[in-house]
């Protein structure tokens, strides 16, 4: 049967003090408490070792005939290697090299959290409701009504302000654009030159609403910017 080096084990050197031995056993049996391996005998058997470790390496009477045995047995395997090298030079004894299973396995409690957190995730968004009551149909229709009701009510807002009251006259203080709404941005129906007089017919808060002749003879209404006219007292 192979001895156990529980230096191995607990990653520590021959000379670890008693403070050293309880660090790695503390970080260690966390690693692999029970709680954490499901049920895998590996990893139990890693935690029994870890146990027993700290068991001999604490009490300095069981330490010493720890340290007496693992000295004997590491002479007798060098000069039982020694001779078996004459018969056979690729005969090793196994041995379990305790630190590299310590990092792997550490290698692997980090992927294994990290894919249970993974899995919460998803299962988070699986149980996301998706709601029942809006739908593409509904918000294209939302856009169309949206959309619709700008157009029809367009001309009523660049109206806001309207008064209707007395009319005025107005002289043109250079020449301006007359527009068929009273919006700049709307369609130029026509032209005012400088100092043309005309009366209001109705007011905005930035036009003037006007009667004019359009360049085919016509009797047209438009408005005119306020700012480029002057009303005559």
């Amino acid at each position: 049967m192979t001895q156990k080096n529980y230096y191995d084990i607990l990653g520590l050197q021959k000379n670890a003090t008693q403070e050293e031995i309880k660090q790695a056993y503390r970080k260690l049996s966390l690693k692999f408490h029970p709680d954490k391996n499901d049920g895998d005998k590996f990893l139990e058997e890693m935690f029994k070792n870890i146990n027993e470790a700290k068991e001999i390496l604490s009490d300095t009477t069981k330490r010493k005939s720890f340290d007496f045995t693992l000295n004997n047995n590491n002479s007798n395997y060098q000069s039982t290697n020694n001779s078996n090298n004459y018969s056979d030079p690729t005969a090793q004894k196994p041995k379990v090299d305790y630190p590299k299973v310590n990092s792997l396995t550490e290698i692997y409690f980090e992927k294994q959290d990290f894919a249970k957190k993974r899995q919460n995730e998803f299962q988070k968004a699986e149980n996301i409701s998706n709601p029942n009551n809006i739908t593409i149909s509904k918000i294209l229709w939302l856009i169309l009504i949206v959309f619709g009701s700008y157009f029809v009510l367009k001309p009523n807002l660049n109206n806001f302000g309207i008064n209707q009251s007395e009319n005025y006259e107005y002289i043109a203080t250079e020449q301006s654009k007359i527009y068929i709404e009273p919006d700049k941005n709307s369609e130029v129906i026509g032209n005012v030159e400088n100092g043309t007089n005309f009366n209001s017919l109705e007011e905005t808060n930035y036009f003037i609403k006007m009667e004019f002749t359009n360049e085919n003879g016509i009797l047209t209404r438009g408005y005119i910017r306020k700012k480029n006219i002057n009303r005559k007292d």
